[in-house]
């Protein structure tokens, strides 16, 4: 008998445990979609907020499952995980930028951020996971439309994204089947330039990351791409009939009149102490200066209360994102931008020019 009540109060532990840990989806699509097109047209309501706020929050159990997921695939290799809930002015830029878009089937409210030390590393991974069972529903399965390795986005952006909906197997979780997660996977290459993007995004407030910053900025990262696709992977990026010497002309002279690669290389390097918490909020203070903050916690049900004040808190002031890795140098690697860490995209420029430029060096359009 005392076996039996001991594992009948484990039951309940587990039982309410996670009822009390991750927030349940309160509102159904329909209320969800309704809330999103209120907020697109700022029509929205208090009521319309909260649904955001409950819908964005029902994400962590999410985010949670796939990582576990993900760090089991193939662990031969070494890659790194982390993961983030979607800032909500990201969330109602999204909307607002893309009318089409539908809150209730935005499927990166919820991501997870695979890097690799190589392309071969990737795609022995990317197969992998596709052959593995899995209960969850691959969203994108025999579809290329977010392969953007095979296709590069016209910005150069690089990588593959995988959408997933989730699927529990368990009763006692119904509640938050059928949310959506996007798993990026990149290479460190694809993601030196991503952060550098990002970067430049949060130095100079410009928007290169949604193509809205400055057509000459735009076209610089584009030729940034090309170079680093080309000498670090023996890939084209979006500018495969450019001729190394024309792509190399074109961006020394941008680069010479904007300086961007400068101010990168130049940039004050953030470096604040982290404890062995693996949940993070990151807070870059905008303004002269710039400043990352960061505040940890032992989950992210714990974080999420603090991530949600924060913002209504810093509004236009600060980027805050809630972040988690199960290292410190998980979260380095992932979210570099926030540590205005970009030496890795310069390293990769420089030597790729050198490399372009040497006619030993035999790849060309």
């Amino acid at each position: 008998m005392g076996d039996t009540f001991f594992w009948s109060i484990i039951k309940i532990k587990v039982k309410f445990g996670m009822a009390t840990r991750w927030t349940t989806p309160t509102y159904s699509k329909n209320r969800v979609k309704t809330a999103g097109k209120k907020i697109r047209r700022d029509e929205a309501t208090a009521e319309d907020w909260d649904v955001l706020d409950n819908h964005r929050r029902a994400h962590a159990r999410t985010l949670n499952t796939h990582q576990i997921r993900l760090r089991r695939v193939l662990p031969r290799i070494d890659f790194s995980v982390a993961q983030r809930l979607k800032r909500r002015p990201t969330i109602i830029d999204k909307l607002r930028r893309e009318p089409k878009m539908q809150l209730s089937t935005m499927h990166d409210i919820a991501g997870c951020r695979v890097i690799f030390n190589n392309l071969g590393e990737l795609v022995a991974y990317r197969n992998e996971m596709l052959k593995k069972p899995t209960k969850h529903i691959h969203m994108n399965r025999g579809n290329d439309h977010f392969n953007y390795i095979t296709n590069p986005k016209s910005s150069g952006y690089r990588g593959i994204h995988e959408v997933y909906k989730t699927r529990t197997g368990r009763t006692d979780a119904k509640s938050w089947d059928d949310l959506l997660i996007e798993v990026q996977l990149r290479t460190k290459a694809q993601h030196a330039w991503a952060t550098a993007v990002e970067t430049i995004d949060l130095l100079n407030g410009e928007r290169a990351k949604f193509g809205e910053a400055d057509a000459q900025l735009e076209r610089l990262f584009v030729l940034a791409s090309e170079i680093i696709s080309r000498a670090h992977e023996k890939h084209y990026s979006s500018l495969p009939n450019l001729k190394n010497a024309i792509l190399l002309e074109e961006f020394s002279d941008l680069d010479g009149r904007m300086g961007i690669i400068k101010r990168l290389d130049e940039a004050v390097e953030q470096n604040p102490q982290f404890t062995k918490k693996r949940t993070t909020i990151l807070i870059f203070h905008f303004g002269k200066g710039e400043k990352l903050e960061i505040i940890t916690f032992k989950d992210i049900s714990e974080a999420l209360p603090h991530y949600e004040q924060l913002e209504e808190k810093y509004r236009d002031k600060a980027d805050v994102v809630l972040v988690r890795g199960e290292k410190v140098e998980d979260i380095r690697r992932s979210f570099q931008n926030y540590f205005s860490d970009a030496k890795d995209f310069v390293k990769l420029i420089n030597r790729g020019k050198s490399l372009l430029a040497d006619g030993r060096f035999k790849f060309d359009a």
